[in-house]
């Protein structure tokens, strides 16, 4: 029996029967009806099929659409299959000829892009230089950051959410995800700045005391290394900034431990030392826990320094630009998949300038199914309610254990792209894309949700024809 669905109510009943199992009727969906659960105005693009990639239901599939954070699937990819999985970053320091615990040379600390070094690290790599009993270094400071060319930032980022850490810049120095947590506090009537005195920044705040709306937002705003906080508030506010000059906040920090490690820096700005051999080496974790850090937690930061250093591997420029041009070559390449007409700008999905179709991503995803060399991606995908961005996830709760997907969402934007078991344990790739959905408003992300859970819960339960 096939039953063409009309309106939202009929939906949900549907919903409902193949839910509690209803013996009368036999469900069979039509996909496109599911729209009709969505804001007015939204654009749903979606694509349903096996593992060996035939299809058994779209709708919209190849329009050109916002990825967000479903794009790192093609970043994983095309990492897995370039850097290998015993890929690791390295964090070098180098200096001159040591006599006596005095090296003569500058401190060159070469820094590769690694998302995941952090201050604890960066301790441990200049106590290394302590070890060695070097107390004194007759030199400068000197940064080698030229593994990485160009803008830190990708085209098409929001330029106001350039100031919070999910977007963070890509940069080759980098530390604790180049991101800084402070909060505001109520004191007496007024909003403190609380901050740890080992961050070197210069905060100031403007913020009120009183409650905040959509008349007086927090806002910041950077200029010259000031970051400057103006709004409203009336509680405690934690904020998590992103860093604007990574490399000038790093020097800092770094002068500050090699004080605690009693090392010394005595070198004449004007004249460069010789440098003769490393004394200091830190390695990242190897690239299937990063890759999970991408797709089970969707780090930004990781998923562009990473399409930044396959822009370096391949062409030796280490820029947005090389890195998607070596994503396509590698996909190409490795797999024989033409990302075609797809337009990209960054490894997270960050940028507003990014488009590909739904049925794009279907095909990346049937070949993670089908291809040895890509099946370790899939464990580390997030699980719905388990792992990653699922665990908590209320459209997928039901579906505990029985999805793994990437999730992709920013405002206007809700995607998800992945694997999903069915009810008799038939594994299928399931994509659905929502663009253009009200994001200021409580009542069309509900919507949102609701579509989600009954469009998985169908094809869990196999309302789809399968023709």
């Amino acid at each position: 029996m096939s039953i063409k669905i009309t309106t939202k109510s009929s939906l949900k009943s549907l919903i409902l029967s193949v839910l509690l199992t209803v013996p009368a009727v036999s469900a069979r969906a039509n996909y496109a009806d599911f729209g009709t659960l969505l804001p007015q105005g939204s654009e749903m693009g979606f694509i349903l099929t096996n593992t060996a990639g035939t299809v058994l239901a779209e709708h919209n599939a190849d329009n050109m659409m916002l990825p967000a954070s479903t794009l790192k699937l093609v970043t994983a990819t095309a990492a897995w299959l370039e850097l290998g999985p015993d890929f690791r970053y390295h964090t070098r320091v180098f200096t001159g000829e040591v006599n006596n615990g005095v090296a003569e040379g500058d401190l060159i600390i070469q820094m590769s892009g690694d998302p995941t070094f952090s201050r604890a690290d960066l301790y441990q790599l200049l106590k290394q230089v302590q070890l060695q009993g070097i107390h004194t270094i007759k030199g400068q400071l000197i940064f080698d950051d030229q593994l990485f060319y160009g803008y830190d930032r990708a085209k098409g980022w929001p330029w106001d959410d350039l100031g919070v850490c999910f977007s963070a810049p890509a940069s080759a120095v980098m530390l604790d995800g180049n991101c800084v947590h402070v909060a505001l506090e109520p004191k007496a009537g007024h909003i403190a700045v609380n901050k740890s005195a080992h961050i070197p920044l210069n905060i100031e705040s403007n913020v009120r005391y009183e409650p905040m709306s959509s008349f007086c937002p927090l806002e910041l705003n950077v200029d010259h290394q000031v970051y400057r906080l103006s709004g409203c508030t009336n509680k405690k506010t934690n904020l998590a900034l992103a860093l604007d000059e990574p490399e000038d906040y790093v020097r800092k920090v770094i002068y500050q431990q090699l004080q605690q490690l009693n090392i010394s820096l005595e070198g004449d700005p004007d004249q460069q030392q010789a440098v003769t051999s490393q004394v200091g080496l830190h390695r990242s974790a190897t690239l299937p826990k990063l890759l999970t850090l991408v797709l089970s937690n969707s780090d930004n930061l990781v998923s562009d320094s990473i399409l930044r250093t396959l822009g370096a591997r391949k062409y030796n420029v280490g820029s947005f630009q090389a890195g998607i041009s070596a994503m396509r070559d590698s996909l190409k390449i490795n797999l024989d998949m033409d990302l075609g007409s797809s337009d990209l700008y960054d490894g997270s999905g960050l940028s507003r300038y990014n488009l590909i179709s739904p049925r794009t991503l279907a095909t990346l995803l049937s070949s993670w199914q089908q291809d040895p060399r890509l099946q370790p991606l899939n464990d580390m995908l997030p699980i719905a309610g388990q792992t990653g961005t699922l665990r908590y996830r209320k459209s997928t709760a039901k579906l505990n254990g029985k999805l793994k997907a990437k999730t992709g969402t920013f405002k206007q934007v809700a995607n998800l792209a992945g694997i999903i078991t069915t009810k008799d344990d038939q594994q299928l790739v399931v994509v659905q894309f929502v663009n253009g959905i009200n994001g200021n408003s409580a009542d069309a992300k509900a919507q949102v949700s609701e579509f989600e859970q009954a469009l998985l819960q169908c094809i869990h339960h196999r309302c789809f024809s399968d023709n």
